[in-house]
């Protein structure tokens, strides 16, 4: 079976669910950035309380959702395999082209769409080569550690996972001892660690296969363990017991604690779940993240200052609402660009969803 009904259809064995779980993965973390960026454009615009509940939720979401997506990006790149040619080609191709695309969009819906949105000024646009417009941050660290992890594989061959795993726990640790305030520093520093985690995960399977030697109950006991910690700490975050928080709701230290924590809950909880209809619907999300995560925040734009308009402020059903269109637009715009073969104009793979195996 192929096409988009391909990942909801999946009834995986163990096989299979190693063949799946990237995208899941990668799915549950993308509706935990939508529902984050839905939460903050409500509090920027006024619509939402900036403390309480709304931080708890907003920092749960926080400490599980970049962690998550770095790590699935580390274990399924092939980048090492690439020669230069083809590698730099990718990354102009899917990450630079993308990134320069969707951020002169970005800012021209919060123009073209006021009131329940705050404009970014079009001079934004000439400095995204060193700062980035809001979520797009994403790309650009992306950039810099593929070219990071690509110049150690020239020099370290099948060892690179280990050694930029090494170089990650450094530079992490550097960050925090030394004070680095530079976002730019700190995101590569931190986010690099949780790649290269992915990486060599992928280069010892025997640490995920694991997991599939575990019953249900105590994988789904892992998930909720993991879950309780991580809640607990965002709520104590929320609460100013860890003292003020950093830009960008980085934990300060602790989310390196927090990101292996959710990554480990959201692989138990996977397993634990497999073959569900949820664990279907992540997949989709996981399939279609990349159109999601360029537009998502674009579509809550134009949606938060229609709802304005129309006189609706119920905050968290806005949250519920605009999380779901944030998510559904872009899944049915590739699919019709796909059908169009125009996807990859916008710097964004067409869609080939995997083929199910059966045992």
């Amino acid at each position: 079976m192929t096409g988009i009904a391909a990942p909801i259809a999946m009834k995986a064995p163990a096989l299979d669910r190693r063949l799946g779980w990237p995208d899941a993965a990668r799915g549950i973390a993308m509706i935990l950035v939508v529902a984050g960026h839905m939460i903050i454009g409500l509090q920027n615009s006024g619509l939402m309380a900036q403390d309480g509940a709304a931080n708890v939720w907003l920092l749960l979401f926080y400490a599980a959702h970049m962690p998550i997506v770095f790590f699935v990006s580390g274990h399924v790149s092939r980048d090492t395999a690439k020669p230069p040619r083809e590698f730099f080609g990718g990354l102009l191709r899917w990450i630079v082209l993308p990134y320069v695309i969707w951020s002169a969009l970005l800012v021209s819906v919060q123009h073209l769409a006021p009131g329940a949105n705050s404009p970014i000024p079009w001079s934004a646009l000439l400095q995204i080569g060193w700062s980035p417009i809001t979520l797009f941050w994403f790309l650009h660290t992306l950039f810099a550690i593929k070219l990071l992890h690509y110049g150690v594989s020239r020099l370290f061959g099948a060892a690179t996972p280990f050694v930029a795993l090494g170089v990650a726990v450094f530079a992490a640790a550097g960050v925090a001892a030394f004070g680095v305030e530079d976002p730019m520093a700190r995101h590569v520093a931190i986010f690099l660690l949780f790649y290269e985690t992915g990486a060599v995960a992928a280069a010892r399977p025997a640490l995920l296969a694991s997991l599939d030697a575990l019953p249900s109950a105590r994988l789904a006991a892992i998930a909720g363990a993991c879950g309780a910690v991580v809640a607990g700490v965002a709520a104590g975050y929320a609460a100013g017991a860890f003292g003020p928080l950093r830009p960008a709701y980085e934990f300060q230290n602790g989310v390196v604690v927090t990101g292996l924590l959710s990554i480990v809950g959201v692989l138990a909880l996977l397993r634990a779940a497999q073959g569900s209809r949820v664990v279907g619907a992540a997949r989709l999300v996981g399939v279609y993240s990349m159109a999601i995560y360029v537009q998502h925040v674009i579509v809550g734009a134009a949606l938060r200052a229609l709802a304005v308009k129309a006189g609706l402020r119920d905050p968290w059903l806005l949250t519920a609402g605009l999380t779901v269109a944030a998510i559904a637009a872009p899944i049915l715009w590739q699919m019709a660009f796909d059908r169009l073969r125009l996807t990859a104009f916008f710097g964004i793979r067409p869609v080939t969803a995997p083929p199910t195996r059966r045992a």
